[in-house]
């Protein structure tokens, strides 16, 4: 073997090594089917979107899970997750973590499989105003799921964001304020988590159903950030202004926290998100940025293993 064959082999040899040593790129991660079970015992199917992995041009950069915004995406009546997929894997190319359930009687969220392991069948034809009422326990399963995530460190539960479209933004707003009515402890902190919500052609009343006591709850009133949309054209509009006026009407007026937007449009709920034109897809990110995420050091990380045992 000559000189010049053996470097060639030198060369060739340390290319493969530095070759095999070299970090795999990031990439976004594919979105995980969990099933979760309510304390009503509802087998409740949900897809979550990992977040920390932002799209960056061609490139795809991490993200401090720590600084991580857990968005919680709420389908409207008749529709299921998958309806919001678009949405859900936009956020999730952020690096926002995403989680958006069946709502129990939607799409796969079907049974509830009793003590005895017997199932019983969930058909929302059928659900009386305390069915429906109780969506918010789905939530709040989802909530404890993104808790336990949070004390991996993978985001951070401080900045849950919730949206909710037409009867889902009902359970929505009732689940935020579920969560700031719940006071912390001496050693523990039960809730307060909610920083900013953002409803998608909010309706009033569901079968019963309505958001008003949540309006009136005095974080929702006056504290937690929020975006309102929905359609010039929308035969609803007037109701939504009135929700909007009631909720301005507790706000402090040096600051900007709450906004409502009219796109021209009469598309209903999440519809109006891929529609071309009307940027309602721009304007959630915009808010996301602007009231969440350019604001982390306000709400820093922190362990919540105490939620997870109490």
């Amino acid at each position: 073997m000559n000189r010049m064959t053996g470097w060639a082999l030198i060369l060739g040899a340390l290319a493969n090594i530095c070759h095999a040593q070299a970090p795999e790129k990031p990439t976004i991660p594919d979105p995980e089917d969990l099933t979760l079970k309510t304390k009503d015992l509802v087998q409740l199917q949900c897809t979550f979107y990992p977040g920390g992995f932002r799209q960056a041009g061609e490139d795809v950069e991490t993200v401090d899970g720590k600084t991580v915004v857990p968005i919680l995406l709420v389908h409207g009546w008749d529709e299921k997750r998958q309806d919001l997929s678009f949405l859900a894997k936009g956020l999730q190319s952020l690096g926002h973590a995403v989680m958006v359930p069946d709502l129990r009687g939607h799409g796969r969220s079907t049974k509830r499989v009793d003590l005895a392991g017997k199932e019983h069948e969930l058909d929302r034809e059928r659900f009386r105003r305390q069915d429906i009422a109780a969506m918010v326990e789905d939530l709040w399963t989802c909530k404890r799921h993104l808790m336990a995530l949070n004390n991996e460190g993978k985001l951070n539960i401080e900045m849950l964001t919730v949206i909710g479209g037409e009867v889902g933004a009902i359970t929505a707003l009732n689940f935020v304020a579920l969560d700031w009515s719940r006071p912390p402890l001496p050693t523990m902190k039960q809730g307060q988590d909610v920083k900013a919500f953002i409803l998608l052609s909010p309706e009033t009343s569901f079968k019963g159903v309505t958001a008003q006591q949540a309006l009136r709850q005095p974080a929702v009133a006056g504290e937690v950030d929020g975006l309102i949309i929905v359609g010039a054209r929308d035969k609803a509009v007037n109701d939504v202004q009135r929700m909007y006026d009631q909720l301005s009407r507790h706000r402090k007026e040096d600051e900007r926290d709450l906004f409502l937007l009219k796109p021209d449009t009469s598309l209903t709920g999440f519809r109006m998100v891929p529609a071309r034109g009307l940027n309602v897809g721009v304007a959630i990110i915009k808010f996301i940025n602007a009231r969440i995420v350019t604001r982390a050091d306000e709400y820093p990380w922190r362990d919540r293993t105490s939620f997870l045992n109490k």
